[in-house]
């Protein structure tokens, strides 16, 4: 039987402190401080091709979690309506995906005006960075995947940079335990080693290292005869 909590670990590239220490330089010359303009063309040059601009022409259930400052709750941009939160379907994919990458204090929240009204968005996984709560409106069997940034050890010296990025780990930890138990299977990603503001290689190599363990386990999960 397949254990409920399941462990894989990403090796990557190590890289030279010099290459650490341009990182947060090399973000801000893509855009970091301010929502980046290369999100949205981003997106966009994946849908040019596909009949899909708003979040309800995605054919699949489908939904991403926002933080909405301006009224201080998460709300979901969503292809499907879920029972008992407020969503947005007819906003734009690229929206969407602006709103949620808006990590707090590497970039600015996003503006959006929805029916002549202002609202300031940042990323979903303050509160909800493995949006399980209401899957099982929409499927038999769900996997949460986390990623887990935080040592488990205690460090020697806090700094301000390490003692806000507790405080964001600390916020999204908060609030694991309650999606967990609306999960069938759980994966943990060992990212401890991966910088959160890395090098476009490492992004790309956690993405394919993460894609092929998700692979590998629904493999398995479907082995068992769903």
């Amino acid at each position: 039987m397949l254990e409920k909590l399941r462990y894989y670990t990403v090796t990557y590239p190590k890289y030279s402190f010099t290459d650490k220490l341009k990182a947060p330089f090399n973000l801000i010359a893509r855009g970091g401080g301010k929502n980046p303009i290369s999100i949205t063309t981003t997106i966009k040059d994946l849908l040019k091709d596909k009949d899909e601009i708003l979040m309800q022409d995605i054919k699949m259930p489908f939904f991403i979690p926002t933080l909405d400052i301006t009224n201080k709750k998460t709300v979901y941009y969503t292809s499907r309506v879920i029972d008992g939160e407020e969503c947005y379907l007819d906003r734009p994919i690229e929206e969407a995906v602006k709103n949620t990458s808006s990590v707090p204090l590497i970039f600015i929240p996003n503006t959006v005006y929805i029916d002549g009204k202002m609202h300031q968005f940042l990323d979903g996984g303050m509160t909800n960075n493995t949006p399980t709560t209401h899957l099982e409106q929409f499927a038999d069997i769900v996997v949460g995947v986390e990623n887990v940034y935080h040592k488990q050890v205690n460090e020697k010296k806090v700094n301000i940079i390490t003692g806000i990025r507790n405080t964001f780990q600390g916020m999204r930890r908060s609030a694991v335990p309650f999606q967990k138990k609306d999960a069938d299977y759980w994966i943990l990603v060992d990212c401890k080693d991966v910088d959160i503001i890395g090098t476009p290689q490492e992004i790309d190599f956690c993405y394919e290292a993460g894609y092929k363990s998700a692979m590998e386990i629904v493999d398995k999960i479907k082995k068992e005869g769903l």
